[in-house]
């Protein structure tokens, strides 16, 4: 690990929700102290001191040299791992003994440190500072190893599990631009079919029909390049293709819009009212001959959710219309959206209503 990474980890470790693996390995020190036949003694600053050193030690200060990489990797070799752990345990626990000494000299205490006083035998004549390093360093090789792995094994299932999600969130995004790709020739043909029709009733009208054919051509065309459009622009787009059906029906089309210009700034994936609106056209308004009325509307939920319903006259809602390409498509675009984002359509007094519920912060 780099130097960053390995600050942030032992910030980590004094969180809160960790204090209490901090305490039960002091009550570890303790035990250890008491079985190595220590006599109980009373509260003292020093033992107080030094235990909460190598505590913090131990927990803190061991587990890095094997960490330690300076590259991207999450952990050396074991060689250098090692090599790294004495060095760096002696330089730390010469720090804590170098202190303990000072402190010893400060209180003007005989009692010699209750780590050193329980294995010094009375017949070495060795300091007190050493003799703290060299007990304590294989418990501090041992103990940094042990917690250096677990955090390590923590780091690879974490890293394992971020690349996850990043090749899912890359799939679905693909998956989306492919369906989005789909649909756009899917709008055209629609478009030409109209235009066709037009032609052979009303060549002035086809002619105007052509100019709008080639805006709508050009905005589909930068749709195709983005994840995500102002909803001011799809609301242009469903005016565009609105004004092509108006050529071709005429009178026989009524669009109501209730849709609110300070939604505009909103974002969401492009094209996703188009198809309810196309639906809602050629299936429930263009059969008639006395045609439909349709509605737009556009709304912000309390939740945070847009919705938006699309809703006609004309010809109850055919369920097998879902099959068709728009609706199939966009039922799949919803799904790699958002799982709470939502698309339904119900039937009442003579209307047919598509409500889309879409979570302001989905993406595509």
């Amino acid at each position: 690990m780099q130097r960053s990474a390995l600050l942030r980890l032992t910030g980590g470790r004094f969180r809160p929700q960790r204090w209490g693996v901090l305490l039960l390995f002091l009550g570890l020190l303790l035990l250890l102290r008491v079985v190595l036949g220590a006599p109980f003694i009373g509260f003292q600053p020093q033992i107080f001191v030094l235990a909460s050193l190598l505590l913090a030690g131990y927990y803190a200060l061991a587990p890095l040299p094997w960490l330690w990489t300076g590259d991207g990797r999450i952990r050396p070799a074991f060689a250098r791992g090692a090599l790294q752990s004495l060095v760096w345990n002696v330089f730390w626990l010469g720090a804590v003994a170098l202190l303990m000494h000072g402190l010893r000299n400060v209180l003007n205490s005989a009692q010699p440190a209750p780590m050193v006083a329980l294995i010094r035998p009375a017949f070495l004549h060795i300091p007190r500072e050493l003799l703290l390093v060299g007990v304590n360093l294989p418990f501090a090789f041992m103990v940094g190893w042990l917690i250096a792995e677990g955090d390590a094994a923590d780091r690879e299932r974490a890293d394992a599990e971020a690349t996850r999600q990043s090749l899912l969130e890359e799939t679905r995004a693909a998956q989306a631009r492919a369906l989005q790709a789909q649909l756009d020739p899917h709008v055209l043909h629609n478009a030409l079919s109209a235009l066709a029709e037009l032609v052979r009733e009303d060549p002035v009208r086809a002619e105007e029909a052509l100019v709008g054919l080639s805006d709508l051509y050009r905005r589909l065309t930068r749709y195709g390049q983005q994840p995500r459009v102002r909803l001011g622009e799809e609301r242009i787009l469903l005016q565009d293709l609105l004004a092509l059906e108006d050529l071709r029906l005429g009178p026989r089309l009524k669009v109501v819009w209730n849709w609110p210009l300070d939604l505009d700034d909103l974002e969401l994936p492009p094209l996703l009212v188009q198809p309810l609106v196309e639906n809602a056209v050629k299936h429930g308004i263009a059969p008639l001959a006395e045609g439909g009325e349709l509605r737009l509307e556009a709304a912000r939920e309390a939740a945070g959710a847009l919705r938006i319903t699309i809703a006609n006259t004309g010809l109850p809602f055919d369920a097998s219309a879902l099959d068709g390409t728009g609706l199939a498509n966009l039922k799949a675009r919803l799904v790699l959206l958002d799982p709470a984002a939502s698309l339904i359509f119900r039937s009442e007094n003579g209307w047919t209503y598509a409500e889309l519920r879409l979570p302001l912060g989905a993406h595509p």
